[in-house]
């Protein structure tokens, strides 16, 4: 019974899906190849440009499933595999013995007899192995899809988790210098929705999270903080809001879990997320701060300060070990 209702109920879903799925992996396939390529001759141009190339490639990456059932198709799966369960109407029924010859196109005559004889007609012999042994293996391909996905989504809910408990052990800043540097900052960036400022007891790193209610994290110690230090954390964290660059953090990680078969996808994925910290870079050092001056702040807040690594796939820290 579990057999049977696998073969007609789950193997229907997973005959449709799985090819589209490989479909859109090999467009997918190319596409990041072509745009990874494209990135590469970019080089000179600004990190913010290279990150918007790569986020739409990675969109579109995204979007590859549905739009593989209206694009054209490629046969990428061998014949082999191109089995599909017989419908009752497709099953050819042909009378034992004929009444009498055919003559000329009297195609009439021959489907009454074939409805004559519908009772006792023998229906063609399926294959068995294309039944039993193709969806076998279909839904095999299908599990183990279904399974890294599942994965990789877990691990996305888990660093969720992560941030909601680290913004449960933190608190509102109430820092008036703190408060009023934050909105100078906001105001230089043209940031006009609300930012959380909290406060963590314990060294961890800047970060920023949130993609309706955004939260920027702060070590306590970041009280003892001079305004310059202050200033380019703030400026780095902003530039994340800014951009939003939590909501792409998001389709991005998202995309990585449909694709994760792909490798193109994590390279992409990879650059993606260092061409944003370049793009916030800039914005920080067109804000005036000098170079030199920013880099040891980087320096001193990524040796001096502890990684959440849960929690990385859905928070923008300033800085990594």
């Amino acid at each position: 019974m579990k057999r049977m209702i696998e073969i007609v109920v789950f193997f229907p879903v997973v005959a449709l899906a799985l090819p589209v799925l490989v479909d859109s992996a090999l467009k997918g396939a190319l596409l990041m190849a072509m745009i990874l390529v494209a990135v590469r001759l970019l080089r000179g141009s600004s990190a913010a440009l290279r990150h918007l190339v790569l986020t739409a490639a990675m969109l579109g990456l995204l979007a590859l499933p549905l739009l593989s059932l209206t694009l054209p198709g490629w046969r990428v799966l061998p014949a082999w595999a191109q089995t599909r369960l017989a419908k009752p109407a497709e099953l050819r029924l042909m009378p034992e013995r004929a009444s009498g010859p055919v003559i000329g196109s009297d195609f009439a005559g021959v489907e009454s007899a074939g409805l004559r004889d519908h009772a006792t007609a023998p229906a063609l012999p399926v294959e068995p192995d294309r039944v039993s042994e193709s969806p076998r293996w279909l839904v095999s391909a299908a599990w183990i899809w279904l399974l890294g996905g599942a994965l990789l989504s877990l691990r996305l809910a888990l660093s969720r988790l992560s941030l909601w408990r680290l913004g449960r052990a933190a608190q509102a800043c109430d820092d008036r210098g703190q408060l009023a540097i934050l909105e100078e900052m906001k105001s230089a960036m043209q940031i006009r929705r609300p930012v959380e400022l909290l406060i963590h007891t314990e060294r961890a790193m800047p970060m920023t999270w949130g993609i309706f209610q955004t939260r920027l994290l702060l070590p306590a110690e970041s009280l003892a903080w001079d305004s310059g230090r202050l200033r380019a954390v703030l400026l780095h964290e902003l530039a994340h809001v800014k951009r939003r660059d939590c909501l792409t953090q998001f389709l991005v990680q998202s995309t990585c879990a449909l694709h994760w078969f792909n490798p193109l996808a994590w390279v992409a994925a990879r650059r993606i997320a260092a061409e944003r910290e370049r793009a916030c870079d800039d914005l920080v050092l067109n804000s005036g701060i000098r170079a030199s001056d920013y880099a040891e702040h980087l320096l001193r807040i990524a040796t001096g300060y502890e990684d959440q690594p849960v929690a990385s796939a859905a928070a923008l820290a300033m800085a990594r070990k």
